[in-house]
């Protein structure tokens, strides 16, 4: 008897022991996972409320974002701020500052256990590769990039963001002059919104970047489309996607030869530029488009002053792109000035990127057709020429192509669409016969219990009214017997 309630002492103390482990371990483990969620939730409380002032004020961005990483205890979050901090260097048109930041990130993100959240941080990094490549006019690294970030972003915990990286690539796509594969991640993105349930004031970037492809395709009527369904949400828009706006819808005139509606949207751009002290890139690409507006209506001394304006912005970030561009323009503007001397002194100093978008290369090809001719050397003037009818030749062929491509991937998505809604409405209408044979079943159910209850009562008031009478007639025989045994003695007795 003894040993056993000793046993019973030991199991209870065991028992105890236990419980107290498994509380401590399950408070350790909850305070460990509220710390990292706590910190990862306060820096998207920040970005929430910071992303606004990232076009508009980025060396706010800057101080606000550097003080947030001196009292951050996650690393994790740590290096979120700096990809951040990247972003607005961008902003501020500081690349080096910019590339040094994510460089520090992503030798965190190498060194770090695989998880969600550092492929989270892997995605923002090559985001915003991305688009530094872009503004450098590194097209085809941008590609790659955007892709990695998207690739990330899936293997992630936060794909709220999955819309954003296919705008990227999908505007990468198209600088490179792939419009179909553009127009293809142009929609996904219009599906993330779907799937995300982002609302319709949101969704601008991918119309006006819809646009921008039909732009490229010469298919203005679809491109004046999607440009009035972004403009709708225009007051909705923050600054650098306004200017986006309004410089691309600039361009569609530009190609369209509307010379002065392209130069109306341009002055729009350059005012609201002008309007943020840090939107130094954005300012001086509005000066080239309005230096080469200008240099077409035969503005001579308006396109010299906007082009000056650009030139040593352009050739300090070493951006490849808008200096091929700008030195187009340059070579232009010396012959229209009668300088061929200068325009000779630019040819030889005109850089040669190592891919030249084919519309670059036919407005260059035009203006040393037009040199050539004021030197009097025909030939190389005839070159030129037929140089640019290859160009076009090779273009319109290729827009044929890339049209029925875009038509094609168009009319397959929706096809993929209906599908899917034909598959998803043989499940409802599955799931409402399935629901209906389930109401029978209750019905037929709860029926039965019915008659089931119905029986079974009125038996039991049967019995009752059985017994009931059994116990009247007991009595009445009761009654009879008493009666039987008594009248013979009163009849004696009287």
């Amino acid at each position: 008897m003894k040993e056993d309630k000793m046993e019973n002492i030991h199991l209870i103390f065991k028992f105890l022991w236990y419980s107290v482990l498994f509380c401590i371990w399950g408070v350790s483990c909850t305070s460990s996972g509220t710390y990292k969620k706590t910190q990862m939730d306060i820096y998207m409380q920040y970005y929430d409320f910071i992303i606004d002032s990232l076009s508009k004020n980025p060396s706010y961005v800057c101080t606000r974002t550097a003080r947030q990483m001196s009292v951050a205890t996650d690393s994790v979050a740590y290096y979120h701020y700096l990809v951040l901090l990247a972003k607005a260097y961008m902003f501020k048109s500081e690349m080096d500052s910019a590339k040094l930041s994510m460089d520090r990130a992503e030798v965190f993100c190498d060194g770090a256990e695989p998880s969600s959240l550092i492929n989270d941080l892997y995605a923002e990094i090559y985001n915003m590769r991305g688009n530094v490549c872009a503004r450098q006019g590194l097209t085809d690294s941008s590609v790659v990039c955007f892709q990695k970030a998207f690739d990330y972003r899936l293997k992630g915990s936060n794909r709220d963001m999955l819309h954003d990286i296919s705008i990227n690539l999908a505007d990468a796509f198209v600088r490179t002059g792939h419009y179909d594969k553009g127009a293809m991640w142009y929609r996904k993105a219009l599906s993330y919104c779907d799937s995300l349930k982002i609302p319709e004031e949101k969704r601008f970037p991918v119309y006006y970047g819809l646009a921008q492809v039909y732009m490229e395709l010469r298919d203005f009527t679809s491109c004046d489309h999607y440009y009035e369904l972004a403009a709708r949400q225009y007051d909705k828009m923050l600054p650098f996607e306004k200017h986006i706006y309004l410089n691309n819808r600039g361009n569609s005139y530009y190609f369209r030869a509307d010379y002065p509606n392209a130069l109306e949207f341009f002055r729009k751009s350059l005012l609201l530029a002008r309007s943020y002290p840090d939107m130094i890139f954005e300012e001086h690409l509005t000066e080239m488009n309005l230096g080469e507006t200008f240099l077409l209506m035969n503005q001579v001394d308006s396109a010299a002053y906007y082009l000056n304006l650009c030139s040593d912005f352009f050739r300090s970030i070493e951006n490849q792109t808008a200096l091929y561009y700008l030195d187009t323009q340059l070579i232009e503007l010396a012959l229209k000035q009668n300088n061929l001397s200068l325009a000779r002194k630019r040819m030889s100093e005109a850089i040669q990127p190592d891919y030249v978008e084919p519309n670059m290369q036919h407005i260059r090809n035009r203006y040393l057709q037009h040199y050539f001719e004021e030197v009097g050397d025909f030939k190389q003037a005839y070159y030129y020429q037929m140089e640019n009818q290859r160009i076009d030749d090779s273009t319109r062929n290729e827009r044929i192509k890339m049209r029925t491509a875009e038509i094609d991937l168009k009319y397959s998505q929706d096809t993929t669409l209906m599908k899917q809604k034909i598959f998803i409405q043989q499940k409802e209408n599955e799931v409402l016969a399935l629901n209906q044979t389930l109401y029978l079943w209750m019905f037929a159910c709860i029926c039965i219990l019915g008659l089931v209850v119905f029986v079974y009562m009125y038996n039991k008031r049967q019995r009752f009214l059985l017994q009931m009478k059994s116990q009247n007639m007991i009595a009445t025989l009761r009654m009879e017997n008493i009666r039987n045994r008594v009248s013979p003695i009163s009849f004696l007795t009287f």
